[in-house]
């Protein structure tokens, strides 16, 4: 751990151990954690069958593009983990990590529930993969930078 780290503790860290987080902290830090808990469980129940029934997929191609992408989020979270541990900013190290997680992040849900109508099956499979990618891509550059290291 840095000297830094260790002499100028984060904002929202209470100075001694004797002293509890306000409730306003404790919510700000939960309340995406339901959004991200609702998603998983769209994305859990429903989305195999969305891609097949309705968007009439293989499963067994989208299984292959939800393996992928999980994998994906393998890569992902050391490189993000990284790369916002040596982040600086004037709104901290880590904030502008879920700031700018949000854009791409919205961009690729509303790709996966709503994809263009007049692709053809091999681009809705292109389509439904890098939409997937950027997802697991951009809910890490979120969700790991909310846990910091060290």
């Amino acid at each position: 751990m840095s000297s830094e780290l260790s002499t100028n503790p984060p904002a929202v860290m209470p100075a001694s151990g004797d002293e509890k987080l306000k409730n306003s902290v404790i919510l700000a830090f939960a309340a995406p954690r339901v959004a991200f808990g609702i998603m998983g469980t769209l994305f859990g129940v429903y989305l195999m069958k969305f891609a097949t029934d309705v968007l009439l997929i293989a499963p067994a191609i989208m299984g292959t593009i939800i393996a992928v992408s999980r994998l994906w989020d393998g890569v992902t979270d050391p490189l993000i983990g990284f790369f916002s541990d040596r982040t600086r900013s004037k709104v901290g190290r880590r904030r502008v990590w879920m700031f700018w997680a949000a854009i791409p992040m919205s961009v690729a849900l509303v790709g996966i529930w709503s994809p263009p109508m007049a692709l053809n099956a091999t681009m809705l499979v292109v389509w439904m993969t890098c939409c997937l990618l950027l997802y697991e891509t951009a809910s890490t550059a979120f969700l790991c930078p909310m846990v910091p290291s060290g």
